[in-house]
């Protein structure tokens, strides 16, 4: 259900990408251009706040508080023992995966698997994650090996939150990872 809000968005956004050419449209493009840069100036600022607070975190962690990339942005062990790195455009784990549409509000992501990829090459999954909490979160890969994005939005598949540890992710329990 969440997952329709972003087709909404992406509705909306090109629409606004591609209104018509009156002038009315040259304030709200300014109002844009103006918010595009008090945001990538607050991002530095954030950043540079976050660095001397913490040297030993990296700018991708730092990033991962910026609502413009995904929220779960970092390296991170799972519970069956292996490492899986998320940056803001890629989500590697057994393969590397792209990252094609994220929503951090109704925490899922579309993945794009490269052409290389051993069992569904450029194939996309629908993943959701819960609320990271202290340095941790689950997630679920709720549908794989599907050939459009939309596709994936519009996926059948559903997992359980509330079943983390059991079956609440296709029969299985969901992947718990935690920073390193």
């Amino acid at each position: 259900m969440f997952r329709y809000r972003a087709i909404l968005l992406l509705a909306v956004s090109l629409t606004i990408a591609c209104g018509d050419d009156d002038s009315s449209n040259n304030t709200t493009n300014n109002a844009n251009t103006n918010n595009a840069t008090n945001n990538a100036s607050n991002n530095a600022s954030n950043n540079a706040t976050n660095n001397a607070t913490n040297n030993n975190t990296t700018n991708e962690s730092n990033n991962a508080n910026n609502a413009d990339q995904i929220e779960v942005i970092g390296t991170w062990t799972t519970n069956f023992d292996t490492t899986e790195v998320i940056t803001a455009t890629t989500w590697e784990g057994i393969a590397p995966t792209s990252i094609e549409l994220y929503d951090n509000t109704d925490n899922f992501a579309v993945l794009l698997n490269g052409p290389d990829d051993e069992f569904n090459p450029d194939k996309y999954s629908l993943v959701e994650w819960t609320e990271i909490d202290g340095d941790s979160f689950y997630y679920c890969t709720v549908d794989f090996g599907l050939d459009t994005l939309d596709d994936a939005l519009n996926s059948a598949e559903i997992a359980d939150p509330t079943d983390l540890d059991g079956e609440g992710c296709g029969g299985f329990s969901w992947t718990k990872m935690t920073r390193q």
